[in-house]
């Protein structure tokens, strides 16, 4: 289905708790197409780009105006606003992504799992072999998140990692990984991706 893609940057402030708050930069990605799959025959686009700024410039304005509590139910409250707003045009919103600039993000797609939302994580490593050279890999986790599951997915990230510690090389280290694919966690959330990344080299292994 070809979709048209649009992103801006949105500053969200987390406050979870009274004591607690963050700062985030995301990058807001909406992939939107028209309901019945035509393109018009003067643009030669699916959608009205102008409508679609404007949406974004809403949602923008109201996700910067407040702090959150729960980044998976703003997730939740932009797609909902942003579905509403192109089936009232014709259109349809078929993807969604809040890329957070420190490597993380939270992606949604119509496509792939219209009920879930999928949180994706990096976490480095550090392999220092008493021989060869060091390398600095990236392990990327994308973990399958409904919208019931309260889970600390950066937590649960953070306890495969340990288990990492003390690793050898690459080939235990993907031993090790393995069985973490597929893992399901009692509130429902599932990790369907493992990447690792060998930074020097720019390889990218995928599980």
């Amino acid at each position: 289905m070809l979709q048209f893609v649009r992103e801006i940057p949105i500053r969200i402030v987390l406050q979870e708790t009274p004591s607690s708050r963050r700062g985030f930069l995301f990058h807001l990605a909406a992939g939107f197409s028209r309901q019945d799959g035509q393109l018009d025959p003067l643009s030669g686009m699916s959608v009205n780009l102008m409508h679609v700024d404007s949406w974004l410039a809403e949602v923008k304005a109201r996700a910067e105006q407040n702090s959150c509590s729960d980044l998976h139910g703003l997730m939740q409250a932009i797609r909902s606003e942003l579905s509403g707003k192109a089936t009232s045009q014709g259109a349809q919103l078929c993807s969604l992504m809040l890329r957070e600039e420190r490597g993380w993000s939270l992606s949604w797609s119509q496509d792939e799992d219209p009920a879930g939302i999928r949180w994706a994580y990096s976490h480095y490593l550090e392999m220092l072999p008493l021989t060869g050279n060091f390398e600095l890999l990236r392990v990327s986790l994308t973990w399958l998140r409904p919208s019931s599951c309260d889970a600390d997915l950066p937590h649960e990230g953070f306890k495969i990692m340990k288990s990492l510690q003390n690793t050898s090389g690459l080939s235990e280290l993907l031993e090790k990984l393995k069985p973490f694919k597929g893992t399901t966690l009692s509130s429902g959330c599932l990790l369907e991706d493992i990447r690792i990344h060998l930074c020097s080299q720019d390889i990218l292994l995928t599980l």
